[in-house]
């Protein structure tokens, strides 16, 4: 037997491993908003807190209040055997694809943070995707 697989059987075994690596599942886009801080004053001219020593924002006069919404998405969850069969997609472990109508393109770029099965995300790359036309954008992100 050849220590070497032929492309027909690498592409049924990337399949075979889809299978089990792909979900439509929720991603969760994480946004900040700097507000004025609810403890001290904001001085608008100089930039910063008028009590240095508040507690609540450290000195800075605003505080980020986090908000989030959710979006449906494939994604795939790269730490397997699949590293040595994606040929040219080749992504190390700990890494992740997920692929969005390109309706939630802004949405995504705008996010200060990005969650999936309760992981942080950090965004390495993104692909337009689509025959025709974009319709669908992928990103390749690494667990923080």
């Amino acid at each position: 037997m050849p220590d070497w697989l032929s492309s027909k059987e690498i592409k049924n075994r990337i399949n075979d491993i889809r299978k089990f690596t792909s979900d439509d599942d929720n991603v969760e886009l994480i946004y900040e908003t700097l507000t004025d801080c609810p403890d001290c004053d904001y001085d608008e001219i100089r930039q910063e807190s008028k009590d240095a020593s508040c507690p609540t924002c450290g000195g800075r006069g605003k505080i980020a209040i986090e908000s989030s919404t959710f979006i449906l998405a494939k994604i795939r969850w790269l730490d397997g055997i699949e590293k040595s069969l994606m040929g040219t997609g080749y992504l190390p472990e700990g890494r992740v694809s997920f692929t969005v109508d390109n309706i939630f393109e802004s949405s995504v770029d705008d996010a200060e943070k990005i969650k999936i099965n309760d992981r942080l995300i950090k965004i390495k790359s993104k692909s337009p995707r689509g025959r025709g036309g974009v319709n669908r954008i992928t990103y390749i992100g690494g667990v923080i």
